[in-house]
């Protein structure tokens, strides 16, 4: 948090661009908690003290609490003071703010003594209360400000290294180029780990998540940014200088716009895309928790047109595995025969729920139709392993050589020979695209959400950096 920042980014955010607003009252960072975890412990260890207090002589120990309370109150107060200090585009927020916390803190103490004077009075007991959340709300937000103190830093610093980069990108000169680039690595170095910092105070695991990404990203792409730009400086007039060029420094400026969102974002995260289960996977877990249903809904026909077109698209899907020519023979009879099983047990379940529904009867644990839901469901479990043997399958013939036609590529660029880099490279873009629909289909039948999302990360990565 800021009481515990470093030398200030000399450089401002206007207000009116961060998505903030201040009346917002938000925990976001473990910092901000563990600076009110003391207050929060001291004020409950008050409020709880209150039966102890009818003993003589315990009113003492309240007097000696609300003199640490007040010792902390202007510990907070002096630390936001000096933050609207350090940051005048939060000032008016955080001095009315530390102004909000004096007067609670004042009257929770005020409380608080007349309460200890007067331990028999419930009147008393439940002012002390009201007053004491009062003070928990108006510390809460004075933290929270205090961390938008962080989060300007972090803005400014990305900001800085925006300009950097539009500074970069109109070099002409190789000289020029060299001193740009070692002045923007400054910048590179300081939001690192300014980033690395807000990564590791976030609480919400996505947002850790995307910075962490964009801060790889940024690494990664500032190795290679030097590079091309000193070939585009040399090769003005080379196409694939400046589309290389151009590729990396929109790569870093992504990253740049998802540390901003991520920085600023409020409330709970979303669920990425990417974190979905494989379509196959996904479509077969949403079918077997449908299996389950009050025996009475198989009266309407569209419930069993419904389901029954919901298992045909996931055959369909399993069918199109099979045409792969990298399925082996066995595993595609075993494919086929636990697509038959599976429409087999389906018809089986459909007649035992039209006749519980016409004879209105109620399934019981290990009857007829809990059998038949059973069966249904481990049928569709055997066709969830046969359809990752045909993957497995397909994945084993694509990763048989895949770096040998990147080492041929940077062979032939070695050597100067533009006709054998042409042909490398139609070798290459042909493999890179094989290795993506291998990974797209691992997806499809994954339910494991994590190595779904890093495989479509890397994916994508691959498909990006492909025509570079």
């Amino acid at each position: 948090m800021a009481s515990q920042r470093t030398a200030r980014v000399d450089y401002r955010v206007e207000h009116s661009k961060v998505k903030w607003d201040p009346r917002t009252v938000e925990i976001r960072t473990h910092s901000v908690e563990k600076a009110l975890e003391p207050l929060v412990q001291q004020v409950t260890t008050l409020v709880n003290r209150y039966k102890s207090l009818r003993k003589a002589g315990k009113s003492k120990t309240a007097h000696q609490l609300v003199r640490e309370i007040v010792a902390a109150i202007d510990g907070l107060i002096q630390v936001g003071q000096d933050i609207a200090k350090d940051f005048p585009e939060i000032a008016d927020e955080m001095l009315r703010a530390c102004q909000d916390t004096k007067k609670a803190g004042e009257v929770m103490c005020l409380d608080s003594k007349t309460f200890a004077n007067d331990p028999h009075s419930n009147e008393k007991r439940n002012d002390m209360i009201k007053s004491a959340r009062a003070l928990l709300s108006a510390v809460t937000r004075l933290l929270c400000i205090a961390d938008m103190a962080d989060v300007y830093r972090l803005l400014a610093s990305l900001r800085l290294v925006e300009e950097k980069l539009a500074e970069l990108e109109k070099v002409k000169d190789p000289q020029a180029l060299l001193a740009a680039f070692k002045s923007l690595g400054v910048d590179l170095m300081s939001l690192a780990k300014l980033s690395g910092a807000r990564q590791a105070d976030l609480k919400d695991p996505r947002r850790k998540e995307e910075i962490a990404a964009a801060r790889a990203m940024l690494k990664d792409a500032s190795k290679m940014l030097l590079t091309s730009s000193k070939v585009y400086v040399q090769h003005p007039d080379v196409h694939s200088a400046r589309m290389n060029r151009d590729y990396v420094l929109k790569q870093m400026s992504e990253a740049l716009q998802t540390i901003y969102g991520a920085a600023q974002a409020t409330g709970k995260s979303e669920p990425s895309p990417l974190e979905a289960p494989g379509a196959l996977s996904g479509a077969l877990d949403n079918f077997d928790a449908n299996l389950v249903m009050d025996p009475a809904a198989f009266l309407e026909k569209r419930t069993q047109i419904r389901i029954e077109e919901q298992m045909e698209r996931i055959l369909a899907g399993a069918r199109r595995l099979t045409e792969l020519p990298t399925t082996r023979a066995t595993t595609k009879e075993k494919l086929l025969l636990e697509c038959a099983n599976v429409r087999t047990a389906l018809q089986e379940l459909v007649a035992v729920y039209v006749n519980y529904a016409q004879t209105k009867r109620r399934s019981k644990p290990g009857d007829e139709l809990d059998q038949s839901i059973q069966n249904m469901t481990d049928k569709t479990q055997d066709l969830r392993k046969q359809m990752r043997v045909a993957v497995a399958d397909h994945i084993s013939d694509t990763f048989l050589d895949t770096l040998v036609p990147l080492m041929l590529l940077v062979e032939a660029a070695q050597e100067g020979n533009q006709k054998e880099v042409e042909e490398c490279a139609i070798v290459f873009t042909e493999g890179a695209a094989k290795l993506e629909e291998v990974a797209n289909l691992a997806c499809s039948v994954s339910s494991n959400a994590e190595g779904v999302k890093l495989v479509r990360v890397i994916t994508k990565k691959i498909h990006d950096l492909c025509p570079q």
